[in-house]
């Protein structure tokens, strides 16, 4: 997964056959969520990392997998997220790789 839309268009949202419908909010969310899931520690912080540099025209989708990404980390290592969360140093606040992934 290359950046974060991808989690999106892996949800399998596209038009469906005549009298199925699309799938809603909720469906689509527990789609990402199962995606974001499967991903390595290293690919989580990578795609979260990825979304410091991207346009505000898609800051709601952005905002929506950074937290679904947070929630899957903090799952993973809840003592280095409380680290991560706590760090008040602004040049690190959005690499969580640095409290992630050892050196």
């Amino acid at each position: 997964m290359n950046n974060f839309y991808s989690v999106f268009n892996e949800t399998g949202n596209e038009p469906r056959p005549k009298g199925e419908s699309r799938m809603n909010a909720q469906e689509m969310e527990n789609i990402a969520r199962a995606i974001i899931a499967n991903r390595s520690t290293a690919q989580l912080c990578e795609m979260f990392e990825a979304t410091n540099c991207t346009s505000r025209e898609n800051l709601l989708e952005e905002m929506m997998v950074r937290g679904w990404i947070m929630d899957e980390l903090e799952k993973r290592d809840a003592e280095a997220f409380d680290r991560w969360i706590d760090c008040e140093d602004l040049e690190l606040v959005d690499l969580p790789s640095r409290f992630f992934i050892a050196a």
